[in-house]
């Protein structure tokens, strides 16, 4: 069995599970392995304890492993696409200049280079 095989296995759910799935075992195996529960009798608060840590163990992994899953996945899609420098400048807005004020002026500039070439 692989470590992320056992990761799953700690917590309850299938190979492949989603993360929210993964994430509502966390929740519940936290809720009945909490050692605070066990208060009244050590032994099953040291066990709880351990139980606990484990599990705590196996979210992180799965985590970190998810997350890294879905960075490789955006960019692995998103290295196909490349902006173009052009693509990227935006002149400097001008003195009391919104963002959208910009925009508008540059859409009226295109409007009109459009307009004279027909």
């Amino acid at each position: 069995m692989s470590e992320m095989e056992k990761y799953y296995q700690v917590l309850g759910v299938q190979l492949g599970a989603s993360k929210e799935v993964i994430k509502q075992a966390y929740k519940d195996l936290v809720s009945v392995w909490h050692p605070d529960r066990f208060v009244n009798n050590p032994r099953l608060q040291q066990k709880a304890n351990e139980k606990l840590k484990e599990i705590n163990w196996a979210y992180k992994k799965l985590m970190e492993y998810m997350a890294n899953l879905s960075y490789e996945t955006h960019k692995s899609t998103s290295s196909d696409y490349e902006e173009s420098p052009q693509s990227k400048y935006q002149p400097p807005l001008k003195e009391g200049q919104t963002k959208r004020g910009q925009e508008e002026v540059l859409a009226t500039k295109v409007h009109n280079l459009h307009q004279k070439s027909l």
